[in-house]
């Protein structure tokens, strides 16, 4: 008789850890920023991002929900009714779990990025994605949309400082304004960090046109570049 509900015993444990096992296989995939620090986690598909929050994030229909370290809740609110589209996404946790990182998108232009204190809720608002340095003590924002003045503000290169409450602007130059009368420039694109205080990318412009070939397309050059900080300026050089 023992021996008969030893037997059934282990046969309800194996059925039970079997159904464990098998809902851990159904969690949701989340992946890594390449430039995140241990604590933080992104994701471009937003029920990922949400699942690696921490609880802090969620979404009920139209309304994308983060709760604050105050207890309280922002609220962003896609609107599809609108002549011009606009909604939100989640895109994740950054700067060791102390920003939300919220995607506008819509009005025919290029997405924006909402940079909120998780604490306070406080944000400030940049034009691309957030590059943090491996510190998590700045991040910088580059211009891949810079040959788009259609839908886009032209191309910058900057630096932001975090501080205790929101990130400000410690660094920036204009790579590409967009107006009749302004020459053609570059953009600062495909950036990473190779340490806290340098940064690496590609300078992209328009190639000088073949007029021997006869083609509409447009092409473009890249050239590496270095964004290196030294004392209290920044530089930008040509890689030895």
């Amino acid at each position: 008789m023992r021996s008969h509900i030893a037997r059934r015993t282990v046969a309800v444990l194996s059925v039970v850890l079997g159904a464990c096992g098998g809902n851990r296989e159904k969690s949701p995939r989340v992946e890594r920023s390449p430039t995140a620090t241990a604590a933080d986690c992104t994701d471009s598909v937003e029920t990922r991002a949400l699942a690696c929050s921490g609880g802090t994030a969620r979404r009920v229909g139209n309304t994308l929900f983060v709760r604050l370290g105050t207890g309280a809740e922002t609220r962003f609110v896609d609107n599809a009714s609108a002549e011009d589209d606009e909604g939100y996404r989640y895109v994740g946790f950054v700067a060791s779990n102390r920003f939300h990182i919220v995607e506008r998108n819509g009005h025919e232009s290029e997405p924006t990025y909402h940079l909120v204190n998780a604490a306070t809720g406080a944000f400030v608002i940049t034009e691309e994605v957030p590059r943090f340095s491996p510190d998590a003590q700045r991040f910088a924002i580059g211009g891949s949309h810079w040959d788009n003045c259609a839908e886009a503000n032209g191309g910058k290169l900057e630096i932001w400082r975090m501080t205790d409450s929101v990130p400000v602007i410690a660094w920036r130059t204009v790579t590409q304004a967009c107006g009749r009368s302004v020459p053609v420039g570059w953009g600062a694109v495909d950036l990473r960090w190779r340490s806290p205080d340098t940064l690496a990318f590609m300078r992209e412009d328009f190639a000088p046109r073949d007029t021997s070939v006869a083609s509409s397309q447009v092409q473009r050059r890249r050239r590496p570049m270095l964004l290196i900080h030294t004392g209290a300026q920044w530089a930008i050089v040509a890689p030895r």
